[in-house]
């Protein structure tokens, strides 16, 4: 299915001298891919259906901390989910101005031409039946480089659900779960990300939030802040998969 070529095309080719972003940032990239690769696995199984389809994709460079590799999967067609996609990427490069600027008044220490490493990973899930909510979820990393010092990493990511048919029982065993899962990390605060979450998603033009909401959280980077953010990753399916079970055969029109 192609996840094996992303290993390879970590790489970028057979002459570079290194690869994109600090060890830790590899390790972490190392560990998205992983949890890429039993996603597809397990949605694959839950949906008994269809099967993703990979398209890896790889940007070169001079340099190779300047490359950029990833690899979108997509579910089309499935018995539970009319589409799915589960996307990798790795990349590096210089900031920009505008984009130094920005992360400066956010308090970062950012110049103009520091060299940055991210990796990411995304999912979303949308339903054939309207009875099973559509779900959103990433976890992501982004490094920066200051004159040969160790490197500066801040985490981020979410997860949240979005149901056609509003079902309290779905919406209270989501925020549980995810109550439970910051509560078990110390550098994560439920309430507050919570919160981001719904400021994030708010829609103005319609006065409301998108969804029933979930966590979101960005720029984490106090002690634990790995660790959590690959716990978030591996929790994406077990917060969703009980109500999928719960709701897909649930009978509905389509009218």
């Amino acid at each position: 299915r192609g996840m094996a070529l992303v290993f390879i095309m970590l790489h970028i080719s057979a002459d570079s001298a290194g690869m994109i972003g600090s060890p830790a940032l590899q390790r972490f990239a190392l560990f998205l891919r992983e949890r890429q690769t039993s996603l597809v696995q397990h949605i694959e199984t839950e949906d008994g259906g269809a099967l993703f389809e990979a398209h890896p994709w790889k940007r070169d460079a001079d340099d190779p901390r300047d490359a950029g590799v990833g690899v979108m999967s997509v579910l089309e067609g499935g018995e539970v989910w009319e589409k799915a996609g589960v996307g990798f990427t790795v990349t590096g490069g210089k900031l920009t101005k505008a984009r130094a600027e920005s992360m400066s008044e956010r308090g970062a220490r950012a110049r103009e031409g520091d060299r940055f490493a991210a990796a990411a990973l995304s999912l979303v899930m949308h339903a054939r039946s309207p009875r099973v909510p559509t779900f959103r979820a990433d976890v992501r990393v982004f490094e920066l480089h200051h004159d040969g010092k160790d490197p500066t990493m801040w985490f981020g990511g979410g997860a949240d659900l979005t149901p056609s048919y509003l079902n309290e029982q779905d919406v209270t065993e989501f925020h549980r779960f995810w109550r439970d899962v910051c509560a078990a990390h110390s550098c994560a605060d439920y309430a507050a990300f919570k919160a981001w979450c719904d400021r994030y998603f708010y829609i103005p033009c319609r006065g409301e939030t998108r969804g029933v909401g979930g966590i979101f959280f960005d720029d984490l980077s106090t002690p634990g802040a790995e660790s959590f953010a690959c716990a978030v990753a591996r929790a994406f399916m077990p917060s969703y998969f009980g109500i999928v079970a719960r709701r897909r055969h649930e009978e509905y029109t389509d009218s």
